[in-house]
């Protein structure tokens, strides 16, 4: 329904209020009209005044105006009217409405091969009970949604192949656990290990299939090791070993540049140092000396690096946090002016500044800091056309900033040695990518809008 059909609006004594509004990526809308003067002439609606002025609130959507609440001017009789249920606070519905859907999107990404159908079914009937309000940004949202439905789909489908894949592996190790041909055995093994961590996650049969796994590859180097035990020959052979690998790990730590990667090679190096058996009893302290020298030499020297990088976090933390409140101080005080607009973009510059927060806390604080940001820059959308221009460089430092996020994502990614962990990295890279596509389309509406 738009206003300009209405009975009695002159454009010439309306009063038109257009706001912009990103949460359904819409506009919201008031029409005073109808209003007139001591003489029953027609006048300019004022807001507040008593002229009888009627007044239209709504929303714009895709070119589709929807009313919210109709008065109709006195002269017609000052009834109102409800375009919904919610009456006045149908706008603060929509925006409930419509986050709302936006938090499921993002529940149903965090999703893994794991979730059980239930869970999700549940999820589309959270999402079905959410009225539609047919706004362009809720058939974005539905888009997404289905979207990350089926991509969920079709991890769960290929985490069913890998799980098949596995269980094949678990059969040849079950069928090499017995074997005595050493040396051919240890290799097969290892390489069945290479294949079983190309495959990929096989979902809620993974715990259950390593394990099996695990325990063939234990049975057959417990076998190995009890055959050698009492051979000279063999010793002679493990004292070399463990003396090669005494000097690989001690030459690993002194060129380590990655801690994350050179723990799991801790723990594959040990597996190996076990899997050599005894060197002999005057051998074996000293060798074990060495060896283990070694690695709590890495393991202090790593638990130095990650409090070092802890304390980093925090202190970036604390300055993210003092800016977050100067920002709301500037918000609060209601003042757009030239020097507030400065301190605002100040602040970007020092938050840039304040560094890296951890991958627990960098995003939520981000969240923060640009939802109290947009506050003040939606503020000035729409006063004059330089404030597209400043909105315009604000995407363009947002653009930047998830540059530098995903590129510090994508180098942590080498320092985490945990597979769900890994995998939630990847996903928040794939985030921030998407969010960095819509950061571009945003870019280009507003240079077409100041052109």
């Amino acid at each position: 329904m738009d206003w300009k059909t209405l009975q009695g609006y002159e454009e010439k004594y309306a009063k038109v209020t257009i706001k912009s509004h990103k949460t359904f990526d819409g506009k919201v809308i008031e029409v005073l009209y109808g209003a007139v003067d001591e003489k029953g002439q027609p006048t300019l609606a004022v807001e507040g005044h008593e002229d009888g002025h009627g007044r239209w609130y709504g929303i714009e959507s895709n070119g589709e105006y929807t009313m919210l609440v109709w008065q109709k001017p006195a002269s017609q009789g000052g009834d109102i009217e409800y375009g919904t249920e919610f009456k006045e606070n149908a706008v603060e519905e929509l925006e409930k409405d419509v986050r709302h859907k936006q938090d499921l999107c993002r529940q149903v990404e965090t999703l893994n091969a794991g979730t059980s159908e239930e869970e999700i079914e549940a999820i589309k009937k959270e999402w079905e009970a959410i009225p539609d309000w047919k706004t362009a940004k809720e058939q974005e949202y539905k888009t997404w949604f289905e979207a990350s439905l089926e991509k969920l789909k079709m991890r769960k489908e290929k985490a069913v192949q890998n799980a098949s894949l596995k269980e094949t592996l678990v059969q040849k190790a079950e069928e090499l656990k017995n074997s005595t041909a050493w040396k051919d055995t240890q290799e097969a093994f290892r390489q069945l290990q290479e294949q079983w961590q190309d495959i990929g996650h096989a979902g809620e049969k993974e715990n259950t299939l390593w394990e099996s796994f695990k325990k063939a590859r234990k049975e057959f180097n417990k076998s190995r090791k009890e055959y050698f035990a009492n051979l000279d020959t063999v010793r002679g052979e493990a004292k070399l070993k463990k003396e090669e690998l005494i000097k690989l790990v001690q030459e690993a730590v002194e060129k380590n540049v990655n801690y994350n990667a050179l723990s799991s090679k801790m723990d594959e190096w040990m597996n190996d140092w076990k899997a050599l058996g005894s060197a002999g009893r005057e051998w074996d302290d000293q060798l074990w000396e060495a060896f283990n020298g070694a690695r709590q030499k890495f393991f202090a020297e790593r638990k130095e690096f990650f409090k070092k990088r802890n304390e980093e976090f925090s202190a970036s933390l604390a300055k993210k946090n003092a800016l977050i409140e100067q920002a709301k101080e500037i918000v609060a005080s209601g003042n757009l002016d030239k020097e507030n607009t400065e301190k605002m973009k100040s602040l970007d510059v020092a938050w840039r500044e304040a560094g890296y927060s951890g991958r627990k806390d960098n995003d939520r604080i981000w969240e923060e800091f640009k939802a109290v940001k947009e506050q003040f820059w939606d503020a000035k959308h729409g006063a004059n056309q330089q404030r597209f221009q400043d909105i315009l460089a604000h995407k363009e430092e947002l653009t930047e900033s998830l540059r530098k996020e995903i590129n510090q994502l994508q180098e942590d990614v080498f320092q985490v040695d945990d597979y769900e962990e890994v995998h939630e990295m990847e996903r928040q890279i794939s985030r921030k990518k998407a969010m960095l596509e819509q950061i571009k389309d945003d870019i280009e509406d507003l240079k077409n809008k100041i052109n």
